[in-house]
């Protein structure tokens, strides 16, 4: 199949419009042919590379190894959960990897997000992928952002991992009430991080501590 007709079946995956692309960088894709769009959107969102002569070669077939990585990476893209387990995480410029994180959780939980979908996984090395986990252990600390005050379910085990209360406490706003918690301990078992997983819900964002 030609590589065009591909890029208009993922886009139909994504349910986005050709005209989000703005830019193309491939010598033989020239403004205004009726797929110009859609290559320049996919390369945008990093599902194809081209080759490095600038070339993108549109009337080429793609071959089933080539089909399946740019599937694999288009389910990537929606944060399928299975995909999530099979999909080594991406390396940054900076040298840092991209979290994975399946749709199950929202993408504001972060390292959370990543940790937990790493458990739902089931790979015993998948934590070492986490952005600050090393050995099974997160390294950089952690802020907690609740869209509630905390129950007493969970109340109980930010309390166990080491979380602490962060606001202006008084009679009418005890600590044990606050939706802001901070993790500052730098080392902390990823086992005791996965006892969150069951609260994810009534988290509103998290981040790392010790970001440096």
């Amino acid at each position: 199949m030609k590589k065009y007709l591909i890029f208009f079946t993922i886009l139909s995956i994504f349910n986005v419009s050709v005209a989000l692309a703005s830019h193309l960088r491939f010598t033989d894709v020239p403004h205004g042919q009726w797929y110009s769009e859609a290559v320049g959107l996919m390369e945008g969102f990093g599902i194809v590379k081209g080759y490095s002569d600038n070339t993108f070669r549109p009337s080429q077939n793609v071959n089933r190894a080539e089909l399946s990585v740019m599937l694999l990476k288009t389910l990537k893209h929606i944060r399928d959960p299975y995909t999530m387990c099979v999909v080594m995480p991406e390396i940054t410029d900076i040298g840092r990897p991209e979290l994975l994180v399946s749709n199950k959780y929202p993408l504001e939980l972060g390292f959370l997000g990543a940790i937990f979908t790493a458990d739902d996984c089931g790979l015993g090395n998948y934590y070492s992928k986490v952005w600050g986990v090393d050995n099974d252990i997160y390294t950089l600390g952690s802020s907690l952002q609740l869209d509630n005050a905390p129950s007493s379910q969970l109340l109980t085990v930010l309390k166990e991992i080491g979380y602490e209360s962060v606001g202006v406490f008084g009679p009418n706003n005890p600590a044990d009430e606050s939706t802001t918690w901070l993790l500052k301990d730098a080392n902390v078992q990823i086992i005791d991080i996965l006892k969150l997983k069951p609260f994810y819900q009534d988290f509103a964002s998290a981040d790392c501590y010790h970001c440096g």
